[in-house]
């Protein structure tokens, strides 16, 4: 089982940036086992590292979405509700952390799924083999202030 992750999103506004970046997920990995992974994000083995600066260190408000392919086809993909966030950098073990960004538990991500994927995991609790990658994006609410860079 493959996996590769994509480093977050750079965006810019003004005098401003974004930057996410995700670490510990290796590139192929350990176990398919879905409860040894969620064990694994739960201890904090996948730290996500945020970073917002602006010049007048002025909060902003965004939106993250956190998307999961399977051999380049989207399979899940959910939207945080909006998180105001000061200046600085931030990092996260679990999305609980503060400023706290929130998306939906597990077994609600799961019956998201296709449903031969959510048939896979609930009866054998493995991920499918197959090259996974995942996404997490920062969007401003403001969307007139803010440029967003490839």
């Amino acid at each position: 089982m493959l996996t590769s992750l994509t480093i977050g999103m750079s965006s810019a506004f003004g005098q401003g940036t974004v930057r996410i970046t995700i670490s510990g997920v290796p590139t192929v990995l350990q176990t398919p086992y879905l409860a040894e992974l969620q064990r694994d994000y739960q201890i904090g083995r996948f730290p996500v590292q945020l970073v917002y600066s602006h010049a007048s260190r002025q909060p902003g408000t965004f939106r993250f979405q956190l998307t999961l392919t399977l051999d380049g086809q989207e399979i899940v993909s959910e939207t945080s509700p909006d998180v105001t966030i000061r200046p600085g950098v931030y990092t996260y073990r679990t999305f609980k952390d503060a400023p706290e960004i929130i998306f939906p538990d597990l077994a609600t991500l799961i019956n998201k799924l296709p449903a031969d994927l959510q048939t896979r995991i609930n009866q054998t609790g493995t991920l499918p083999e197959g090259r996974y990658e995942l996404t997490l994006e920062a969007t401003s609410t403001d969307e007139e202030q803010f440029i967003v860079s490839p």
